[in-house]
């Protein structure tokens, strides 16, 4: 998978655009396989699949941030 990602972003001014489109298209892909929930099919199966991802993404970066916050001193 590297070597092809590395072949593919040397090709000048479409390498780049076609490795951003291949990692989400293999994102959203991966994700459909691994979630195992039916979504509709075409345009709108791909719409939905970005909500799920994007909610699951906040979710995620969400409870970072609280991890990582500052506790207040214990008096």
């Amino acid at each position: 998978g590297a070597a092809v990602a590395a072949l593919v972003s040397f090709i000048p001014v479409l390498g780049p655009l076609a490795l951003a489109l291949g990692i989400t298209v293999g994102g959203l892909l991966g994700h459909r396989l691994d979630d195992g929930e039916a979504r509709g099919p075409g345009w709108i199966g791909l719409a939905q699949e970005l909500i799920v991802l994007a909610r699951k993404f906040f979710e995620l970066l969400i409870s970072v941030f609280k991890a990582l916050r500052p506790q207040p001193a214990a008096t």
